[in-house]
């Protein structure tokens, strides 16, 4: 897919912080493209409806990965009609390219929740058996390299063991949930592991994501990691992904 806008911003997790999205919208270029990391959180069709009136009114158009928080269907049996039925949003398949200028992007939409087992205050709004990243994420990414060369950068909801802030170990979060859900640390560690091979696979040298509602920067091997926290805005520069 290619975007034809001459400025490119990547936003972190939204999660209903409307009047933070506002402030950062504001501050963007008018008729330029926004990539959203997921979490707005798209639970019923009426958010894309909010979503695409404040796109409209500071003159953008986004790209939304799907969220750990977000409904699947929408980003699968119903992105067709989403796409075609809001003018200023395009919902990205799970695995899917962004063209802009030179830089080729991977997106990767999806991840586990932590909390996948135990009441949530959205209660309802969880779907553990297909809200991970999919299964077939490196499997699609060797296609897209096989059809589109190699990739500049990877977009993702979730993070590569590489660019992980805090180890599964070691975080507090997770500690809480593994009595309910003995499963979740080796999920956790497979799906992180599964975006590594998707991100070796692409050929990127840089990948930003979201999930962690923090902002974080790694360096390995001349690799890239960043992360971004909550409706903090990254722009692009064609040059530094080339």
């Amino acid at each position: 897919m290619k975007i034809e806008n001459s400025n490119l911003y990547v936003c972190g997790d939204y999660h209903e912080q409307g009047r933070r999205l506002k402030i950062m919208l504001a501050l963007l270029q008018p008729n330029s493209a926004v990539v959203f990391l997921g979490d707005y959180p798209a639970q019923f069709m009426s958010q894309f409806g909010d979503l695409n009136n404040l796109l409209i009114q500071y003159r953008l158009h986004a790209y939304l990965l799907r969220g750990n928080h977000d409904n699947p269907v929408f980003w699968r049996a119903e992105r067709e009609h989403v796409n075609q039925r809001y003018s200023n949003l395009t919902l990205l398949a799970e695995v899917d390219s962004l063209q802009w200028r030179d830089v080729n992007i991977l997106c990767v939409s999806g991840a586990i929740s932590v909390d996948r087992t135990s009441k949530r205050t959205d209660v309802g709004f969880c779907w553990p058996n297909t809200e991970a990243v999919p299964a077939d994420a490196v499997e699609q990414t060797h296609k897209l390299v096989g059809e589109l060369g190699t990739f500049n950068i990877m977009l993702s909801h979730s993070s590569t063991i590489e660019g992980v802030p805090e180890s599964c170990e070691d975080s507090s979060f997770v500690k809480r949930f593994l009595p309910d859900d003995p499963n979740l640390m080796a999920d956790l560690k497979s799906e992180n592991q599964r975006l590594s091979e998707t991100f070796i696979t692409s050929g990127a040298n840089c990948s930003i994501y979201g999930h962690y509602h923090r902002a974080f920067s790694n360096q390995v091997d001349s690799i890239e990691y960043q992360c971004l926290n909550i409706c903090e805005v990254l722009e692009l520069k064609c040059a530094a992904m080339t």
